[in-house]
């Protein structure tokens, strides 16, 4: 097994193994979200029965292709070694958008791992463009993780957070449904001068635009596309027709590497 891997489990959802830390991230979905993908069940069962519990469980943001409540809840009830991690605004928010009541407590049950150090925070550098975004950080043993409160594309106005995660001198971003703006690159330029991995969704770089904005701040070693459509499903050909993008473009971006087949494991770096 190598000392740090990626295994895309679900439609945005992977699994990091950063030496002994292991973090889930955007695993559990509803079962609905043609044309996209939940986990398998040949996935999901093992991961639910293992012995050997994740560290850390992230999210991104609260659609039901990214986040499923009570599948959370059954697994930090089976594993509750587990850290799940929330940034505070995204649990504010999410219990400011609650229907009612008890479905915000039942937020707050899942988050009541969420440790005091994690404590929000403005960058105001002269250096970023305005809106500043929000950061939230922690350390956990030799990582540090930082949660960046960034824009969802599209016309979602939910709140939504895109995930900077450091070890080892190594910096890996997983931008969520972030839209792919100069200002999320520049203000991630702000926290580390150099992008190791980079985990996105198709059209950070299957947009002419988003490619523009991303290489001017970074090139990363190693790029995962992830939130493709099922083959059975993907009737405009997304898939395809990022990946005919990718091969014509005239930057120095790498060819990325497009997550199609879950649980299939990744040598990082």
């Amino acid at each position: 097994m190598y000392e740090a891997c990626l295994w895309p489990v679900s439609n945005a959802g992977v699994i990091l193994k950063l030496g002994h830390l292991s973090i889930g991230i955007d695993l559990f979905t509803e079962t609905e979200i043609a044309p996209y993908r939940e986990m398998p069940k040949e996935l999901y069962l093992p991961l639910m029965g293992s012995t050997k519990s994740l560290d850390l469980l992230l999210i991104t943001h609260t659609h039901k292709d990214h986040y499923q409540k009570s599948k959370i809840e059954a697994y930090l009830s089976l594993h509750p070694q587990c850290q799940f991690y929330v940034p505070s605004f995204l649990l504010s928010a999410s219990q400011q958008t609650a229907n009612d009541q008890n479905q915000a407590n039942r937020y707050s049950d899942i988050t009541k791992k969420v440790p005091k150090k994690v404590l929000s925070s403005s960058y105001t550098s002269s250096s970023l463009t305005e809106p500043f975004l929000d950061v939230c950080s922690f350390g956990h043993g030799d990582t540090l993780l930082h949660f960046l409160s960034t824009e969802h594309m599209g016309q979602s106005k939910l709140v939504h957070s895109s995930i900077l995660i450091q070890w080892q001198n190594h910096s890996i971003f997983i931008s969520g449904d972030a839209r792919p703006s100069h200002q999320l690159y520049e203000t991630l330029h702000y926290l580390t001068p150099q992008l190791d991995v980079l985990i996105a969704p198709f059209p950070c770089l299957s947009l002419k635009s988003a490619r523009k904005n991303l290489s001017s701040y970074f090139l990363p070693r190693q790029i995962f596309l992830v939130h493709l459509a099922d083959p059975n499903q993907d009737l405009e050909q997304w898939t395809l027709s990022a990946k005919n993008i990718c091969k014509m473009a005239d930057d120095s971006l790498p060819f990325p590497v497009f997550c199609e087949t879950f649980g299939l494991c990744h040598k990082l770096f």
